[in-house]
C-alpha cells in the first residue's frame, strides 16, 4: 500500500449548523482529507493509471501538464509516487502556495508570460504543455481540460461511493464546475443509479461555464471562460452562479461553525446548499461536494486586509448569508444551451492523441457500468 491508496472514501460531514433549524438534511462530501488536498486527487490518479494500462505512460516517463491549481499538485504527488517526472506549466495567476507544494513534490515549474488572444493566459499554457510533450521523449499529457477520463474517475468511483455513504439516499447533489468532469460524471451516475437525485451545478459569477456576462473573478478551482467539453447539461437540473463575496463569506462560516477550512469553491456549493435549504420541503436530503482544502487559501481568501482591498465584505453574519443565499436564481437552461452552442471548445491546438484515445475509453468505461 502506498498513499495513493489512501484517495478516495472520504467522509460525509454534518453542516446544519450553518443551515440552521430547519426540516431539510445539509451535508457536505469533504475531499479536504484527501492525500494531495482536494478532489483532483481521484481523476488525476485514473488518468495516469489509464495511461499505465494502455501504453501511453512508460516507466520512468514524464508527465505534462498545464493548471495552476491543484490538479498539478496531485499530479506532482503521484509522479513523486509511482517515480515519474512532472513537468507543470503554469502562468502569473498561480497562487505561491500551490507553486511550493508542487516544488515541494519534486515537479519542475514552467511560467509563461505572455498571454493569449483573449488577454488571458489559457491558451498559451496549453500550447507550450503540448509543443513540450512533443518535444520531451516518453512524455505523456492528461489533458484534464479536455479529457472524458476525467468525468469516468467520478462515475466510476465517486459516484458509487456517495451513494453507499447515504445508503442511496440522496435527493440533491451540489458540484462545482470548471472542466465540469465532477459535474459529467457524477450527474450520469446518478442519472443511472439514483434517478430521483437531482444534480446542481454551481459556477462563479464572471465564469463563461455557464454562458452570461464574463469578467475576472476571484475564486479558484471553478469557473472557465468558456464551456468545456466535458460539459453535459443533460445531466444536470439546476445551475447556479455564484459571487466572489458570497463564496469567501461561506467559508469563513464553513471554518467557524462547522470546523472545515476549505477553498472557495466550497463556499459557492454551500452557498448554493444553504438556498436550497431554505426553500426545500420538508424531509429532503442535500449533499455538497466540498473540493478542497482552505489552507492553501489562507493567504488570499481568508485574509481579511487582501479581501478589503479588493473591495469584497466578507463579514455577513451567519443570517445575513442565509438572506443572501434565498434570493439566489437559477441560471436559465437557455443561456447555457446557448454558450454551449456558441463557444464549446472539445480540442485543444495541437492536443495530444493520447487525448482521443483516452476519451474512447472512458467513453466505452461508461457505457459498460449502465444496467
Amino acid at each position: 500500500m502506498d498513499i495513493l491508496d489512501a484517495i478516495g472514501e472520504t467522509p460525509i460531514v454534518d453542516l446544519s449548523s450553518l443551515a440552521g433549524a430547519g426540516r431539510v438534511s445539509l451535508l457536505g462530501k469533504w475531499e479536504g482529507v484527501s492525500p494531495g488536498g482536494g478532489i483532483k486527487d481521484r481523476p488525476a490518479r485514473r488518468l495516469v493509471t489509464e495511461a499505465e494500462r494502455m501504453g501511453l505512460l512508460r516507466p520512468r516517463g514524464v508527465i505534462i501538464e498545464a493548471t495552476s491549481g491543484n490538479f498539478g499538485i496531485s499530479l506532482a504527488m503521484i509522479g513523486a509516487v509511482r517515480g515519474y517526472r512532472v513537468i507543470i506549466v503554469v502562468d502569473p495567476k498561480v497562487s505561491p502556495s500551490h507553486r511550493r507544494v508542487m516544488e515541494a513534490y519534486g515537479a519542475e515549474i514552467i511560467e509563461v508570460t505572455e498571454p493569449d488572444a483573449s488577454g488571458g493566459y489559457f491558451w498559451t499554457r496549453l500550447e507550450t504543455a503540448n509543443r513540450l510533450a512533443q518535444e520531451i521523449p516518453a512524455s505523456f499529457r492528461p489533458d484534464q481540460h479536455f479529457s472524458l477520463m476525467n468525468a469516468a474517475a467520478h462515475f466510476r468511483e465517486t459516484g458509487p461511493e456517495i451513494l453507499r455513504q447515504l445508503c442511496g439516499q440522496l435527493d440533491y447533489l451540489v458540484v462545482a464546475v470548471s472542466t465540469a468532469g465532477q459535474l459529467r460524471g457524477l450527474g450520469s451516475y446518478m442519472r443511472v443509479h439514483s434517478p430521483g437525485t437531482r444534480v446542481v451545478g454551481v459556477d462563479a459569477v464572471g465564469s463563461g461555464v455557464f454562458g452570461g456576462e464574463r469578467h475576472p473573478y476571484l475564486q479558484s478551482g471553478i469557473g472557465l471562460a468558456w464551456p468545456p467539453s466535458n460539459l453535459d447539461v443533460a445531466v444536470v437540473d439546476l445551475m447556479y452562479k455564484v459571487e466572489d463575496s458570497d463564496s469567501f463569506a461561506t467559508c469563513r462560516h464553513l471554518a467557524r461553525k462547522a470546523g472545515i477550512l476549505a477553498g472557495s469553491s466550497s463556499g459557492s456549493v454551500t452557498f448554493v446548499g444553504l438556498h436550497l435549504a431554505q426553500t426545500l420541503p420538508a424531509h429532503q436530503r442535500i449533499l455538497c461536494v466540498l473540493s478542497d482544502s482552505g489552507e492553501r487559501y489562507l493567504d488570499t481568501l481568508y485574509d481579511a486586509k487582501w479581501a478589503a482591498e479588493r473591495g469584497l465584505d466578507c463579514s455577513l453574519s451567519i443570517s445575513e448569508l442565509r438572506d443572501r443565499a434565498l434570493g439566489l436564481k437559477p441560471v436559465p437552461r437557455s443561456d447555457v444551451e446557448r454558450a454551449i452552442a456558441d463557444n464549446l471548445h472539445t480540442v485543444a491546438p495541437h492536443a495530444p492523441a493520447s487525448t482521443a484515445a483516452l476519451n474512447s475509453a472512458a467513453l466505452l468505461e461508461i457505457s459498460a457500468c449502465r444496467p
